[in-house]
């Protein structure tokens, strides 16, 4: 934790990482955060991306997904926020150690403060929740488990590459209070290994479907692995590792949708 405050080499407006424990840090060391683009490439062979097979079918009609082991990947470009009174929604939802209930995140905490940073629990020093009997089979449960904290406030890892998130809330657009009545302010594109896109309405029935969230909340996570760029305060923060132009990619694929129309409509 010592290294929160150093600084990434600076090229202009652009500032590098090197991979994600070095941007982890950059972050945490950041004071305030304002309004964030984020830029983001994901795998969709990894696994609980894509369906093995066409949603509804199964046993001897069941429909392989034909776009399994192409390559495919999704780009996105996300506005988001982690200055939404962020301290007291997170504490009041994730208690005081920031340790969410019923599942593995763990909030990054540094002197006693949450950070839009999370964790997983299997990362970092952690004991069993109070009230749960240590001989039960809920002590088996990661989700049972909780940070324990060092004398300076900080989480304690125990990986030399702990998995890294970045937790935040998406923004919507419109004024509905109905969370799911709103559009994300987002762009995304699938492309394949070979460079040709997939059209969104045919991959939908092979993605798994999602639920409709009930606390009408937008709190979201991407791992560092998936973050390409960050964009804030007229400044890029980039992986140096990665050749993804995510902002050029999605440009070409909706070229590509509207050159389509058109010659569609040229058709008819």
């Amino acid at each position: 934790m010592s290294q929160l405050n150093t600084l990434l080499p600076n090229v202009a407006n652009v500032r590098y990482f090197n991979d994600v424990i070095d941007f982890g840090l950059y972050l945490l060391g950041v004071p305030g955060y304002p309004l964030l683009t984020q830029h983001a490439a994901y795998c969709m062979d990894n696994e609980g991306k894509m369906l093995k097979n066409k949603r509804g079918t199964r046993g001897n009609n069941a429909v392989k997904n034909p776009f399994l082991g192409c390559g495919l990947y999704k780009y996105a470009i996300t506005q988001m926020t982690v200055s939404f009174d962020y301290y007291k929604k997170v504490e009041k939802r994730d208690g005081e150690l920031g340790a969410t209930e019923g599942n593995w995140i763990q909030a990054v905490i540094v002197g006693n403060r949450i950070t839009p940073l999370a964790t997983h629990k299997a990362d970092v020093v952690t004991r069993l929740k109070d009230g749960i009997d240590p001989n039960s089979d809920d002590a088996k449960l990661i989700a049972n488990q909780v940070a324990v904290l060092d004398d300076n406030g900080n989480v304690q890892f125990k990986s030399d590459n702990p998995r890294l998130y970045l937790r935040y809330e998406i923004i919507r657009h419109g004024t509905a209070e109905d969370r799911n009545e709103k559009t994300m302010r987002s762009r995304s594109c699938y492309r394949k290994a070979d460079g040709s896109f997939v059209c969104k309405a045919d991959l939908k029935d092979y993605l798994p479907e999602r639920k409709p969230r009930l606390d009408q909340t937008d709190y979201q996570l991407t791992s560092l692995e998936n973050v390409v760029e960050l964009r804030f305060n007229g400044e890029i923060w980039r992986r140096r590792t990665s050749n993804d132009d995510v902002a050029a990619i999605i440009a070409a694929a909706e070229a590509a949708e509207v050159a389509e129309a058109e010659a569609e409509a040229a058709a008819v």
